[in-house]
């Protein structure tokens, strides 16, 4: 393993014995909040709804701190649209790019 990584044995195992940084910590924390926050509103919560939750509580994390974690775990929101009475599920941008091309009508049945 260290020579694929080009490093001594004793630089790589004092790198493994360090404690993991505040901003590593606090970055987990966040993650797992936020899949905290996205589970329990159904998907429905994007970041700006997200990072308001988590400023009601007391935590000081930023706008985009919070839509690049969610962006990096593939959380989503689901919007709802209503459209001649009838509402449908619109999963926003990065839907169709991962399962577009999978998905094919059945047609008229």
């Amino acid at each position: 393993m260290c020579r694929l990584l080009q490093v001594s044995q004793s630089g790589y195992h004092a790198h493994q014995r360090q404690p993991m940084s505040r901003r590593r910590r606090e970055n987990a924390q966040l993650i797992q909040e936020i899949r905290r926050i996205h589970t329990e509103s159904d998907g429905v919560y994007g970041s700006p709804e997200l990072w308001q939750e988590l400023q009601g509580q007391r935590y000081g994390y930023g706008k985009h701190r919070v839509a690049q974690f969610m962006k990096q775990e593939a959380l989503q929101e689901i919007q709802h649209e209503s459209i001649g009475g009838f509402e449908r599920l619109v999963i926003s941008s990065g839907f169709n790019e991962l399962f577009g091309s999978k998905l094919r009508s059945r047609g008229p049945q």
